[in-house]
């Protein structure tokens, strides 16, 4: 079976392969880029994604994971893909039965005391079924027969295709999905280890045991393996189901300040992140407390990264644009390329705009998107542990627009950050003294800086460095320029030898077509337009 499931593969998503190498050159190894309308393009998306849903668990996982990138995906792409929902069908209950008995060695009857054989939830990798052991109500979760052959075989088949793709086209989408690939590879295997996700877990207790607003599960390790997890079960309200909500009278902005606290801490204190925060992960009790299960995707921080990232919220709740701005570039979330004034300049509008409370959502989002489009392509890079972090925190702003289209999610969670950097940072205490030696510290290195550039300006060895986009937009034009050049002078050969050739043969209607030829072709190089570079 596993044996065809490349060819299955490979099969499936040829057409989409070939379609994505003509848009870079439209005879595969040659020409131009095809163009597409903003409809062609729709349509593309949505049979990729269907077609990736039909292909299992490893495609699933990974549209969902590209559904986050925004950083290196068009938001056509990302959009549609967030829309992948992660269920399949069930697998049958005797199944279940001959997993528990094989991984723990006694039938399902001597170990639970009931155990229901109707699934509770059923995603790609692993179903989960409620139970009764000693005298507690428990979730079983259990991982999919043969589902870690076949995404170890979905793998290389994935590997296989990016390298290819790399022969035909040279874009940095390609570069930046091959090191998604690699982080996913790593994501996917250790979310089907089922002992690894309850170590998460029991870190998550250990995190937040001391938080009564948290609930995370307790664990029963005595009958859990690799394929087997059991936790304590409890009944809850999903987090996007408004209307169950309303109905356990939980206020929108104590939910909200509730996730923003758990992510928050999370991160900077203890640099630990649940990284699969969708609802159905986010439980909310009658006793209005938040229930957090599925421990598989996690990310650590390194303790230099929550330094960083704390010193960036203590500058976004200051409004210092600086030391925001500074800080993405110590994160290498800005590519080192990108000009750093016009991001600073990027950044203070967008702040100002979040702070203030007279822009409605839809206008702050098109006002985004605006600025955006004044950079590079892709001017952030973001490392794959602050894409979970920014997943997280579009779940949060997702929730709140849903209570009020009006939500703000940074002015919401500005004063949680400030009590919470209070916790963590003591900045010490600074003279004013020691405030001016840095300000002539900063002058006397802008000083040196510029004796360097004006010395070298002097000597002739000052260069600019042209971007790469830049440099490649300039060889597609000039390209283009000769050709039309080459064809002009044809069409200019063209009439002159016509008007020697009537000289010679007396021909009107021969003068007459030739240079009605040279005309037509002279009208098309002024009209045809110039092709724009390619654009997924």
């Amino acid at each position: 079976m596993f044996l065809l499931r490349p060819i299955v593969v490979l099969w499936t998503l040829l057409p989409f392969t070939i379609s994505f190498i003509r848009d870079w050159h439209c005879w595969i190894l040659f020409g131009r880029p095809r163009l597409f309308t903003m409809a062609q393009k729709k349509e593309r998306v949505r049979a990729l994604t269907n077609t990736i849903a039909s292909l299992g668990p490893t495609f699933i996982k990974l549209v969902q994971v590209l559904g986050m990138r925004e950083d290196i995906l068009p938001k056509l792409y990302t959009d549609e893909f967030k829309t992948l929902q992660d269920k399949v069908p069930p697998f049958a209950f005797r199944k279940v039965k001959k997993i528990i008995k094989a991984e723990l060695g006694r039938d399902i009857n001597e170990i639970f005391d009931s155990f229901d054989p109707a699934d509770v939830a059923a995603a790609s990798l692993g179903q989960v079924h409620k139970a009764q052991y000693r005298g507690e109500e428990v979730a079983v979760k259990i991982l999919r027969p043969d589902v870690e052959a076949k995404v170890n075989a979905d793998l290389k088949v994935l590997g296989a295709l990016i390298l290819m793709l790399n022969h035909f086209i040279i874009s940095h989408y390609l570069r930046s999905l091959w090191i998604v690939y690699q982080e996913f590879s790593k994501m996917i295997r250790d979310e089907m280890d089922f002992l690894k996700e309850a170590a998460n877990g029991e870190r998550f207790r250990r995190d937040f045991e001391a938080n009564p607003q948290v609930i995370i599960p307790k664990i029963y390790h005595e009958i859990c393996t690799r394929k087997i997890l059991v936790l304590k079960f409890y009944k809850g309200t999903r987090v996007d189901n408004i209307e169950g909500l309303k109905a356990l009278d939980i206020s929108p902005d104590d939910l909200v300040k509730i996730l923003v606290d758990l992510y928050t801490r999370q991160v900077l204190i203890h640099g630990f992140l649940h990284a699969d925060p969708h609802p159905g992960n986010l439980l909310v009790t009658q006793e209005k407390r938040l229930v957090i299960v599925d421990y598989g995707m996690t990310v650590t921080f390194e303790p230099e990264v929550k330094m960083e990232l704390l010193k960036i919220s203590i500058a976004a709740v200051r409004q210092d644009i600086h030391g925001v701005v500074n800080g993405f570039y110590k994160l290498r979330m800005v590519d080192p390329e990108t000009n750093i004034a016009t991001l600073r300049d990027a950044a203070q509008v967008l702040m100002s705009i979040q702070f203030t409370t007279k822009y409605r959502p839809q206008l702050i989002q098109q006002i985004t998107d605006d600025i955006l489009k004044t950079f590079y392509k892709f001017p952030l890079r973001l490392p794959y542990n602050l894409v979970y972090l920014f997943r997280a925190a579009t779940l949060v702003e997702g929730i709140g627009i849903s209570f009020d289209p009006n939500f703000n999610a940074l002015r919401v969670a500005t004063p949680i950050v400030k009590n919470l950097v209070k916790e963590v940072y003591v900045e010490p205490e600074r003279r004013w003294s020691d405030r001016l030696i840095d300000k002539a510290r900063d002058v006397m290195e802008f000083l040196e800086n510029l004796e360097k550039v004006i010395l070298r300006a002097e000597r002739e060895q000052l260069k600019v460095k042209a971007h790469e986009e830049d440099i490649l937009e300039i060889e597609r034009f000039l390209s283009i320029i000769l050709k039309r050049s080459l064809i002009g002078i044809l069409a200019m050969g063209l009439a002159l030898v016509s008007a020697i050739l009537y000289i010679s043969f007396k021909s009107e209607l021969f003068l007459i077509a030739s240079f009605v030829i040279s005309f037509l072709i002279m009208l098309l190089l002024i009209l045809l337009p110039i092709r724009r570079r390619f654009h997924l």
